[in-house]
């Protein structure tokens, strides 16, 4: 894209930009389009979100259902009999470690996104992505046809 072989580009998250090309958005190299957040992005504030853009609600569930991975990211996982003690101390020093001034400032300093998603909102995203309704699903295979 740099060396002008391509005019566009799709689907680099927003943490993988900021670490690889921030000056792509600093010196407005490119003109994002949309993100796919759920929240707003405080560093590109009037860039719309495509959830907000979808207006049928089937749409904005499929949506919804497609982007479920992105809520979760790349999360951290344990063994399904860790005792929920465990588990909960696992947790805890999680979180812990990304409110840590000196971890943040190696964060920063490395460029790397420290933005957590709890356990109870992947949770929440996955308990969602599984009742989803039969008319969703099906919109989901829809989009995803490529005949």
């Amino acid at each position: 894209m740099e060396r002008g072989e391509i005019e566009g580009l799709a689907y680099w998250s927003w943490s993988a930009i900021m670490a690889a090309h921030p000056d792509w958005v600093r010196d407005k190299k490119v003109n994002l389009l949309f993100h796919t957040d759920i929240k707003p992005i405080p560093a590109i504030p009037d860039v719309p979100s495509i959830r907000t853009l979808v207006e049928d609600p089937i749409d904005r569930k499929a949506i919804d259902f497609l982007l479920a991975r992105e809520i979760i990211g790349r999360p951290f996982l344990a063994p399904p009999d860790v005792p929920p003690g465990r588990a909960a101390v696992l947790r805890s020093a999680f979180a812990e470690t990304l409110r840590d001034p000196p971890f943040r400032i190696d964060a920063e300093r490395a460029r790397l996104d420290t933005d957590p998603v709890t356990a109870e909102e992947v949770d929440r995203v996955l308990k969602d992505a599984a009742q989803a309704p039969i008319d969703v699903i099906n919109r989901v295979k829809q989009a995803l046809d490529r005949r």
